[in-house]
């Protein structure tokens, strides 16, 4: 099933009344983020390259999107934090309209691989409220995050979309104005733009990429287990200071 698809069988379902696929689903995003969380970043990030750059050069050869679409995504670039509420609520509405979503444990890509035998941090040992508040935010982390990370890209993607369309019905021309005040050729501006177009492709994959974690990173793992090479890596850096203290 797509991601999509176990969506949209799942919109009037609450939590807990998910599908036996959508379960089984959910079960096998939480396993390889929770085993295998350095290679689901790497997993994520190689793949959304490769959109990224498959999709600059499909839309850079199809020459389908205008001048407008380049110059709308560089001004909502910066309006990224500027947005962060209208993220967040929509996040909140996602996981409502979604209970599916909060299912979905995602502090594992965020804080990177946890030592279940470590032992406590002495900062949460002098300062119990600390490790209370930090519990209690990785909880809404694992609770909104799935739906945060789509609501955000999702706005992202609309913004863009809607300053295009502005700029495109825009009287006073101000890309052409720009673009001719700052000198840019039509070639640098048409890679621009599809780069630009790529850049949103690889975003509006995400929630498929998401769906695809148990499967691709499982076969990752058999070849390249970027966890394992961290852990003897850190064990490697571990023993080289122990010598050293000797």
């Amino acid at each position: 099933y797509s991601f999509c698809t176990l969506l949209a069988g799942e919109g009037k379902r609450g939590s807990g009344m998910s599908s036996p696929a959508t379960r089984h689903l959910i079960k096998g995003i939480n396993r390889v983020t929770t085993e295998h969380p350095l290679s689901c970043i790497g997993y994520l990030f190689g793949a959304r390259m490769m959109i990224f750059s498959l999709g600059s050069m499909t839309l850079g050869s199809a020459g389908i999107l205008p001048a407008q679409f380049a110059m709308a995504f560089a001004v909502t670039r910066p309006l990224k934090r500027i947005r962060f509420p209208l993220d967040m609520a929509g996040g909140i509405a996602l996981s409502k309209a979604f209970p599916v979503l909060t299912e979905i444990k995602v502090t594992n890509l965020i804080t990177g691989p946890q030592d279940p035998n470590a032992p406590e941090s002495p900062v949460f040992t002098r300062y119990p409220n600390l490790k209370e508040y930090w519990e209690k935010s990785n909880e809404y982390i694992n609770q909104y995050g799935a739906a945060y990370l789509f609501a955000r890209d999702f706005v992202g993607l609309a913004s863009v979309v809607l300053t295009t369309l502005l700029l495109t019905h825009d009287p006073f021309s101000v890309t052409e104005q720009l673009v001719e005040w700052s000198g840019v050729s039509n070639d640098t501006m048409s890679t621009m733009t599809a780069l630009s177009g790529g850049a949103c492709l690889s975003t509006v994959a995400t929630p498929a990429l998401v769906a695809s974690l148990p499967t691709a990173v499982d076969k990752l793992v058999a070849n390249i287990d970027l966890d394992m090479a961290y852990k003897l890596k850190m064990e490697e850096i571990e023993k080289k200071a122990s010598d050293a203290k000797k």
